[in-house]
């Protein structure tokens, strides 16, 4: 609160007081400028950095989208079509002579579909395949892309060019209201000029003075003060009154008025923007979420059960298991039989098989001791000693190789073995324990005495040549 002099030109005091006034609301109205420009260029280049990533965002999942993505459905539309195909494929056997019987899918497939279908774990979210999921990601990327588009084309128009527009509102207006301030105050001013003319000849009346120096003073005799006369005490007091109800009005009214004119609507528009910005994220933000939860619900679902049976289901020749059965040539069902000393051929080959299985059973354990030292070697970064990391890896895949055959080979003789089993019966119990050492000694001495006995017998045929083969060399010699 400024206070006027007591004594002095109260009215250059009031001019210099409102010349202040003027200037501190110029450089008001200057900073609400300043702040809406801000507002505006920030605005503006957010909007440009959005748009462009936006943009980006939208072009990068159409790209993908045009793309050639295998459309393989999920369960529930591949077993409709699986339900069709089994109506017309009912079996599918491959025979000894060639012929193809048409079958559906295997057991093992059909359970895990049925298990997929019958499944309900209580969440609302269907399972999908990885497929169908990544069409969802790049579907819900272009929604957020054009949800983006959608919030920059409101803050352009909203706040970019509505703050154009009101800056040269506020500019233009600045002027007049300033003006029309001016003239408010010389109003004020002349006001509070006849109140101190009226206040000067109620002071001289009283005797005071200001003008006199103080060495005057001293040398003058003191006089004695008189009171004004009733109509100069009136008139200044009611000039008083005047100017300080003037004055009331001014700061009351017209000051506050003016202010308000300057603003136009600043801090409501500045507001609006805040709220415009704000929204318009939180709801790009909350499309965002929407769409990214789907996925990740969809994503948690998914399993890699469900995608390889969803596969499965769509391309069925990966769940048809391929087998043979004998055909009968005239009356004769095909079957194994001992007769015409067929039985001491199928002694011999049993024995074979026999060895060939404690053979392949050894040579599995070395190779499975060996690949797990390389593969130690090729983890840690570096090869062995002896050859460099690349010829480990060679060499690693050359004995998986060869361990998937010495695998492959053993389950073969076994299953002749158990075949044979079956069929005879403890006849083949009975060729096998008469083989060497095999009650009395383990598999390797087991394998070392038979081997001696037999080798040059054994190299003389070799491990894939069938039975039919045997029998005539056997009935040659």
């Amino acid at each position: 609160k400024s206070i006027p002099p007591r004594n002095g030109n109260i009215v250059k005091f009031l001019k210099n007081h409102h010349q202040e006034q003027l200037e501190k609301l110029v450089l008001k109205n200057q900073i609400e400028i300043g702040i809406v420009e801000d507002i505006r260029n920030f605005v503006k280049q957010k909007c440009s950095l959005e748009k462009s990533y936006a943009e980006g965002l939208l072009k990068l999942s159409t790209n993908f989208q045009n793309k050639k993505i295998p459309n393989i459905p999920d369960i529930a539309s591949c077993t409709k079509d699986s339900e069709k195909k089994k109506k017309e494929k009912k079996q599918r056997r491959v025979s000894l002579s060639g012929d193809e019987n048409l079958a559906g899918l295997s057991p093992a497939f059909q359970q895990r579909n049925e298990g997929f279908e019958g499944s309900d774990s209580g969440s609302s979210v269907k399972p999908s395949n990885v497929w169908q999921i990544w069409k969802t990601v790049l579907d819900e990327n272009e929604k957020v892309a054009k949800a983006r588009l959608a919030a920059i084309e409101v803050l352009q128009e909203d706040v970019v060019t509505d703050s154009k527009n009101f800056k040269q509102q506020k500019t233009q207006h600045v002027k007049k209201n300033i003006d029309h301030l001016v003239i408010v105050q010389k109003d004020l001013q002349n006001c509070v000029q006849e109140y101190q003319k009226l206040k000067k000849f109620y002071d001289e009346e009283g005797g005071v003075t200001s003008s006199e120096d103080k060495e005057v003073k001293k040398s003058r005799k003191v006089r004695k003060k008189v009171s004004p006369s009733l109509s100069t005490t009136n008139a200044y007091v009611l000039s008083m009154l005047t100017a300080n109800t003037h004055q009331d009005r001014y700061f009351r009214t017209d000051l506050q008025q003016a202010v308000e004119n300057l603003e136009l609507g600043a801090y409501q528009r500045i507001r609006r923007y805040f709220s415009l910005i704000s929204r318009t994220e939180i709801l790009s933000a909350v499309a965002a979420k929407a769409s990214f939860n789907k996925i990740k619900d969809l994503s948690e679902e998914s399993s890699r059960q469900y995608n390889v049976a969803c596969y499965m289901s769509y391309y069925p020749v990966l769940e048809h298991h391929v087998q043979y059965q004998a055909k009968p040539v005239g009356h004769q069902e095909p079957s194994i039989s001992t007769n015409q000393d067929e039985g001491h051929v199928l002694r011999k080959e049993c024995r074979k098989w026999a060895i060939r299985v404690a053979r392949e059973a050894k040579a599995i354990q070395e190779m499975e001791k060996r690949l797990s030292t390389l593969k130690s070697s090729t983890s840690a970064g570096s090869g062995s000693k002896d050859m460099p990391a690349d010829q480990v890896e060679a060499k690693v895949e050359e004995l998986e190789h060869i361990l998937r055959r010495s695998t492959t080979s053993k389950l073969k003789e076994e299953t002749k073995i158990s075949f044979l089993r079956e069929k005879l019966g403890p006849e083949v119990d009975k060729w096998l324990s008469e083989i060497p050492s095999a009650r009395s000694s383990g598999t390797e001495e087991f394998v070392t005495n038979f081997h001696q006995q037999n080798d040059e017998e054994l190299n003389e045929v070799p491990p894939s040549q069938p039975m039919k083969t045997l029998s005539k060399t056997r009935g040659s010699q």
